[in-house]
């Protein structure tokens, strides 16, 4: 590889590559290769301006490929004072999809290694991914979530992606329409929702929705029991604490789509007043949206003390009217 990488003609050098990919597929090779010195060969090919798009590729692969050995992750990680891991990381940026995809693959393999997960998210790995995650991409957006995945494998790259703002675009990926994007999404959820820390997040952007219709609906039994799993973790919350969150969901959610009802002020003052009454009973309903979800009764301790959860008006009914319910003492 070394001599061919001296050679003028690029088409020897193509040659190489492709023999080389081979090779390193070999579960016995990847550490005889980087032992005969091929990773900084390798990464000079994706960085240079001189060699060709097809050559980027084709060596971006193969340190993918080679990854997948942890015999050789000590040794990409010290290569070139210690920087090998800082330049598989930034590749993940790369400008071209296929190259940024292997790079991505490549640190999928690197963060099954539990002494490296965490250095890969302190090289800035989480904003390239989250870049790939936008494009909307297929191909890309599975291999950003598989990495994702590998690096949600440790507790505090958890708190790292969810602090990051991960949680809404999981969300939205966890019901775009195809299945194995979604299948990847939910369980990322699923994996950041086993940190204490990153529950009432997740509740709060209503991650509970998708997660429930996957549940029952998911188009693949392994979606649907990986989404039955999230929710058995995900409210897993003091009762108060739980109840606050999904009534703020749900008030979320009513207010997302109030646009849709027509307004009290295109009705009659008769009208306006029964507009009212339904108002107060749906601000009922969402009180207690948490007994929709748990399938019992929300207020299952102090969150019924709650300003709008209505613990004024428990034993007290009227309380808040023109003082119809209440007799004067004595």
């Amino acid at each position: 590889m070394a001599e061919d990488s001296r050679d003028d003609s690029l088409q020897q050098e193509l040659k190489a590559l492709k023999s080389l990919s081979n090779l390193a597929l070999h579960e016995k090779n990847p550490l005889r290769i980087v032992r005969d010195g091929a990773l900084e060969p390798l990464y000079d090919v994706v960085q240079s301006p001189l060699k060709t798009l097809q050559h980027k590729i084709l060596a971006m692969e193969i340190i993918s490929n080679l990854c997948r050995s942890d015999a050789i992750h000590r040794k990409l990680v010290e290569l070139g004072d210690s920087t090998g891991l800082r330049r598989v990381v930034a590749m993940v940026g790369f400008y071209d999809d296929e190259v940024a995809m292997h790079a991505a693959t490549a640190v999928e393999h690197l963060a099954t290694n539990p002494l490296l997960a965490e250095k890969i998210v302190e090289e800035g790995a989480l904003d390239p991914l989250k870049h790939i995650l936008k494009t909307n991409k297929l191909g890309p957006v599975l291999r950003a979530l598989n990495a994702l995945i590998a690096l949600a494998r440790n507790s505090e790259n958890q708190k790292a992606i969810a602090r990051d703002n991960f949680i809404p675009k999981i969300l939205k990926l966890a019901q775009v329409g195809a299945e194995e994007v979604e299948q990847r999404a939910t369980m990322l959820l699923a994996l950041l929702a086993q940190n204490n820390v990153n529950r009432p997040k997740i509740i709060f952007h209503g991650g509970f929705k998708p997660l429930m219709y996957n549940a029952q609906y998911g188009r693949t039994p392994e979606l649907r029991k990986t989404s039955q799993e999230v929710l058995g973790t995900l409210f897993q919350l003091p009762g108060a604490r739980r109840d606050a969150l999904v009534r703020k969901a749900a008030d979320k959610f009513k207010k997302s789509i109030a646009g849709f009802e027509p307004s009290a002020a295109r009705r009659g003052a008769s009208d306006s007043a029964a507009a009212g009454g339904r108002q107060r009973g749906a601000k009922g309903q969402i009180s207690n949206a948490a007994a929709l979800i748990f399938g019992k009764g929300g207020n299952d301790d102090e969150s019924s003390s709650d300003d709008d959860g209505g613990g004024g008006r428990a034993g007290g009914g009227g309380g808040r009217g023109g003082g119809g319910g209440r007799r004067p003492r004595g």
